[in-house]
């Protein structure tokens, strides 16, 4: 059981920590957003993981997987 291991501390850290520590971790990741593209610019969330990301998204499409493979790549 995964609560086990998690204080309720942990539960009540904002999003943006967790991906703060996530992006100390390993540095060079991409975020594969699920939610269409053309739908990011009107969601405040994914401007803010974007952001956070260093612009590192890509769409959770074939596409979008080798864009974000080769950004990472280089």
């Amino acid at each position: 059981d995964w609560s086990s291991d998690v204080c309720s501390s942990d539960l009540e850290e904002s999003g943006a920590v967790w991906l703060r520590r996530f992006l100390a971790t390993w540095p060079r990741a991409a975020w594969l957003n699920p939610v269409p593209q053309r739908s990011w610019p009107y969601t405040q969330s994914i401007g803010m993981v974007r952001s956070m990301m260093e612009s590192r998204m890509y769409p959770l499409t074939l596409s979008g997987l080798e864009e974000a493979i080769r950004s990472l790549s280089h």
